[in-house]
């Protein structure tokens, strides 16, 4: 920092040790005229690094003066390492043969022009890259091997260097014998007389593909992880809005329900009360889609094989895709399991196929193909979410109008959809994306416009063999005597619940939070054979009531009825040394049905009876 501009008193805080002894009194001299002269340091000097190598450096920088005193307080630069660049310049002007010499020997491609910007001469290994002779490099010039999306920067860059004389400096992509392109970086120096007039061009290319490529790479995985992040924090708002929307429709269609049990069928109002229930349906459905896509809805896995799961969809897939649609199956062999839910992963190829056929409205081909691949290190790192190892691939392909790089972004994003009003509600991607998450799975894709689209879906192998599809038997649909107790924050879900079990036939304690449900059951612990129970409450949750009538001596079986789905509640609710099966626990989805409220609690009370 330099503090007083009198040459006789200059004093700059600035670290000589490291300079050629011969060049202090230089840089001194230099530093004084830019000071009093107020203009930019621009300058070569030698420098000696700690284990004695010298090298040349090229330092610009500007002075910043103290805006009260006028006076300079700091120097502001660059320093660049030029001493590969100089040591050539230096040879060339010595001896043309013993700079060509050098050339020779070094791993750069190096190049010298004219003053005027035509190449005059490159070295051996610069022709063995490109495949070309002296001759057709020295009169098609370098502009000939750069990649064309390239050329438009380095001829600007280039141009402004042969006006003005500075530093030439680009990355460009240089055509090899082979047609291929790999990522360089190109410099150049001028050369000058002694009066200041160029008279040469030194240059040298650098391979830096590996670099480049794995920047690049890295930042496709950082905006990857930044998309990711995105899509967690829409379906984390998705889930909880369907998850209190589930509740509302639980109370609808259960009032509704109990409404239309409690008619003659003939009465009037059942034809309104059955366009009640049937809207609740539809809106319930509609929930669901988002429960898909925010990973919370129920499954119901089991060990499968992918091949069975699209073979038994496969009269429905013809129906979706119509007649002017090619379908082509191809399944993988020896294909190993998966741990899936069937009808989900159905739904997924389902919507995979609906949205190849929305995108070929002329007709096409239609490709869905499965696989066993490995995903391994590397391609992980450009999926942070993504555990290496072995999974089965399903791939829908399409011939039609492809996507763009921005509908691409957010295609998964629930709501979004690039159709007319009234032709698509924009969830049945985001429901693809949700239901493979859910599974551990993967979903990309890879879509050029008018060259049509591939999802890819990835669901990791299972160490089982599939197992046979049992059918559920479904319990009747009856009552009994026994007393429950039902813990529920909402008004109207609580005395839903009872008006369902007390019509039953059951007794039914009611509480508002999990604190109240424990409290109930110390004053009736003798009375009470099933508590049922809201997941997420104030003051006490399911969960925790639950274990403190346990620790009561309370050994009553559990239903849990949530918006979330099994998994969700376990991860989340439930004690994490113990299981929702260990600890009894049926769970029902909300929105439920009396038929399926009264089953459930049956099925629970007569596997739990005490003879």
């Amino acid at each position: 920092m330099v503090t007083n501009p009198d040459k006789s008193r200059l004093q700059a805080r600035f670290y000589y040790g490291f300079l050629n002894p011969h060049e202090q009194t230089r840089i001194r001299e230099a530093l004084f005229e830019t000071v009093t002269q107020r203009k930019d340091l621009n300058i070569e000097f030698a420098i000696v690094l700690p284990d004695g190598r010298e090298r040349i450096v090229h330092v610009q920088a500007e002075v910043i003066y103290d805006e009260q005193s006028n006076k300079p307080s700091k120097l502001i630069g660059t320093l660049q390492d030029i001493t590969d660049r100089k040591l050539a310049h230096e040879f060339l002007e010595k001896s043309e043969r013993q700079y060509r010499f050098l050339s020779e020997g070094i791993m750069h491609q190096v190049w010298t022009a004219r003053p005027d910007g035509k190449l005059d001469y490159v070295n051996n290994r610069t022709l063995e890259y490109f495949g070309l002779t002296f001759e057709q490099m020295i009169n098609d010039g370098w502009q000939s091997v750069v990649h064309p999306d390239d050329l438009a920067d380095c001829v600007k860059r280039w141009t402004k260097s042969l006006e003005t004389g500075e530093y030439y400096e680009v990355e460009f992509r240089l055509k090899k014998a082979d047609g291929s392109y790999r990522w360089h970086s190109g410099g150049a120096t001028a050369g000058r007389d002694s009066e200041g007039k160029i008279v040469k061009w030194f240059g040298t290319n650098t391979d830096i593909n590996d670099k480049k490529l794995a920047e690049e790479e890295l930042n496709l995985s950082e905006d990857r992880f930044q998309q990711l992040q995105k899509m967690e924090a829409i379906g984390t708002l998705t889930g909880g809005v369907a998850h209190d929307f589930n509740n509302l429709l639980t109370a609808i269609l259960g009032n509704t329900q109990l409404a239309q049990r409690r008619l003659a069928p003939d009465d009037p109002v059942q034809l309104r009360l059955t366009e009640v229930a049937d809207a609740g349906n539809r809106a319930a459905e509609l929930t669901r889609k988002l429960l898909a896509f925010s990973r919370r809805q129920h499954l119901e896995r089991r060990t499968v094989n992918l091949n069975n799961i699209i073979g038994e969809i496969m009269t429905l897939l013809e129906r979706i895709i119509g007649e002017d649609v090619e379908l082509s199956v191809k399944y993988g062999s020896d294909l190993p399991t998966v741990f899936a839910d069937p009808g989900q992963i159905g739904q997924v190829v389902m919507n995979l196929a609906a949205n190849a056929r929305d995108a070929m409205p002329s007709g096409g081909k239609l490709t869905i193909e499965t696989c066993c691949v490995e995903l391994d290190e590397s391609y992980c790192r450009k999926y942070p979410y993504v555990t290496p190892g072995r999974y089965v691939q399903i791939r829908v392909s399409d011939s039609g109008i492809g996507m763009n790089e921005e509908i691409q972004t957010h295609i998964f994003e629930p709501y979004f959809t690039t159709k007319e009003v009234g032709k698509g509600t924009g969830l049945g991607l985001s429901m693809a994306y949700g239901i493979i998450r859910q599974h551990e799975g993967h979903i990309n894709l890879y879509s050029e416009l008018g060259l049509g689209t591939t999802f890819k879906v990835y669901l990791p192998v299972a160490k089982k063999i599939a197992e046979e599809n049992v059918l559920p038997t479904l319990l009747s649909f009856l009552g009994g005597t026994e007393t429950i107790l039902v813990a529920e924050d909402e008004e109207p879900l609580r005395n839903l619940a009872k008006d369902t079990l007390e019509e039953l036939g059951y007794t039914v304690l009611l509480a508002k939070n999990g604190k109240e449900a424990v409290e109930i059951f110390g004053a009736n612990r003798e009375r009470i054979d099933l508590f049922l129970s809201d997941v997420v409450m104030p003051q006490m949750g399911g969960s925790e009531a639950f274990e403190r009538i346990r620790e009561m001596g309370g050994n009553i079986p559990l239903i849990f009825m949530t918006g979330y789905s099994s998994e969700t509640v376990q991860s989340r609710f439930v004690e994490p040394k113990k299981t929702a099966e260990e600890l009894g626990a049926m769970v029902i989805q909300k929105p439920y049905s009396l038929e399926q409220l009264g089953r459930a609690v049956r099925e629970v009370l007569d596997k739990n009876h005490k003879p």
